[in-house]
């Protein structure tokens, strides 16, 4: 007998080869093995396509949990995704609290510091007041490009601390214990240290300019006075 429905919401338009889609599937993936059900929605499959949404809906009525994964654009959840909670919140109104739905929020981001992560999360808490919903906590995750939609496991010692920090979030939601969300936050920081991170983060770029033929245009600030 299953222990409860979880749904699975992907906030990246890279969808099954996103980031937020390799830290979703992981959790899933080990919540299956405690004989939890699950379902994973796409959110920009429902943008302007109302039977998607629609059934999105539906499926979020009716999960125990929720886990919504996105990446940070700039300092804030993906506009779409934003939409796409604003329709849910519509389609909610006027309904009978729900007090068996939780929700969770993982958000991830390519800068050093996930601090820049929390005011995402803040929204994503103030979401889940409006609908009524036991806000489970968020997560923030930073180096975000190092993962870039593998498999966290076959990356090995590169993400182990965040697959421990991960771990003790199934851990929680299978003995519906509350997550303890500052010792998650702690194991969920880049492996290295900021200096080493920004070199390789900078470094990246420039192969990526390189690959584009703009390696020369890479200090170009044609919006500067």
């Amino acid at each position: 007998m299953d222990k409860g429905k979880i749904l699975l919401m992907i906030g990246s338009p890279r969808k099954d080869r996103s980031t937020s889609y390799s830290i979703g599937k992981y959790l899933l993936d080990n919540l299956m093995k405690c004989d939890y059900t699950n379902k994973t929605v796409y959110v920009y499959d429902c943008i302007n396509n109302e039977k998607n949404s629609e059934e999105m809906s539906e499926l979020f009525n009716d999960s125990d949990l929720i886990i919504f994964s996105y990446p940070l654009y700039v300092d804030s959840i993906p506009a779409p995704c934003i939409k796409v909670l604003e329709y849910i919140t519509e389609k909610r109104q006027g309904m009978k609290c729900q007090a068996k739905n939780a929700f969770l929020a993982i958000g991830n981001c390519g800068f050093y510091e996930k601090e820049q992560i929390q005011n995402s999360l803040n929204v994503c808490k103030f979401f889940a007041e409006e609908n009524s919903l036991n806000w489970y906590g968020g997560i923030s995750i930073g180096g975000g490009p190092q993962i870039n939609g593998k498999n966290l496991k076959k990356l090995g010692g590169m993400t182990k601390k965040l697959r421990e920090g991960l771990d003790i979030v199934v851990d929680s939601i299978d003995y519906k214990r509350p997550i303890p969300m500052e010792e998650v936050n702690k194991l969920t920081s880049p492996p290295e240290g900021k200096n080493i991170y920004s070199l390789m983060a900078n470094l990246g770029f420039k192969l990526q300019a390189k690959r584009n033929g703009l390696l020369k245009n890479i200090n170009d600030t044609p919006y500067k006075e």
